[in-house]
């Protein structure tokens, strides 16, 4: 994983960046940037890159976050609990930048440095069903 763990606050970001800071859950406080392209799993499994033990609604493998700086996509892994971007529950997306990701307790922000919008299209779940 390129992305390195290190606090944001108090400098100016790099041309086409992501970092996503934990603002809520077990691990508030933490933060990634992202360089380059990479990935990062959310869950409670062994494997996850942010292993969320103590936060009940997080599955094994709960989500997959996709950086191409300054681009950022989110997947649900099927989640017994769903994904949820800016309180709408989500199968995948594009994310913009200050969009915030919840799952279970634990909240994340994203910022995109250079990034250009884009359009609010993913898979929505409504009632349950994709």
């Amino acid at each position: 994983m390129t992305c390195s763990s290190e606090t944001v606050r108090g400098r100016n970001m790099s041309p086409e960046q992501v970092v996503l800071k934990i603002k809520s859950g077990p691990h508030a406080g933490r933060s990634f940037t992202f360089t380059g392209p990479d990935s990062l799993l959310l869950g409670r499994s062994s494997r996850a890159h942010v292993r969320i033990d103590g936060d009940q609604h997080i599955s094994r493998n709960h989500c997959l976050i996709e950086v191409q700086p300054p681009k950022c996509h989110i997947v649900d892994l099927d989640s017994a609990n769903g994904t949820y971007v800016n309180e709408e529950r989500v199968a995948d997306r594009w994310l913009n930048d200050g969009d915030t990701i919840r799952r279970g307790e634990t909240q994340i922000a994203v910022h995109l440095e250079n990034s250009v919008a884009v359009p609010r299209q993913s898979t929505v779940y409504r009632d349950g069903v994709c």
